[in-house]
């Protein structure tokens, strides 16, 4: 697996498991040393993780105007936290727009249910063209 890939997964896994315990939740750096030995992988994760949650209020805002039929407290945890990073790694600039779409498709339909990539597709796209106006 790709370091990126890898470091988006890793990214995701924290942003779920921080999603379900709260501020509790275990430090990034442990978390990312349990799962990985390569610096790269755990650099990259962590630069993802904390775009998310820094951002996190200015993420939900933007994921509630763009789900106007469902309450964000609605959505799956998984496809909540996929879009999180999703969103978090276009308001960063440093992936194109289209990358971040395709890398988090590719997450929800590996983690989340049958529809996931479409959902988030949807709405990263959404969010996505919002951004480039």
């Amino acid at each position: 697996m790709r370091p990126r890939t890898l470091g988006r997964r890793l990214a995701l896994q924290y942003l779920y498991q921080h999603d379900l315990t709260g501020p509790g939740c275990e430090p990034i750096d442990e978390f990312l040393a349990a799962h990985t030995d390569k610096q790269a992988v755990r650099s990259f994760a962590r630069e993802r993780i904390r775009q998310a949650l820094d951002r996190c209020e200015d993420i939900d805002r933007r994921l509630r105007r763009s789900t106007a039929n469902y309450s964000l407290e609605r959505i799956a945890t998984v496809e909540r936290n996929v879009l999180r990073l999703g969103v978090a790694e276009i308001l960063s600039g440093r992936t194109p727009y289209k990358v971040a779409i395709d890398e988090a498709v590719k997450l929800a339909k590996t983690f989340g249910g049958p529809d996931s990539g479409a959902f988030v597709n949807g709405i990263l796209d959404r969010i996505a063209h919002e951004e480039r106006q």
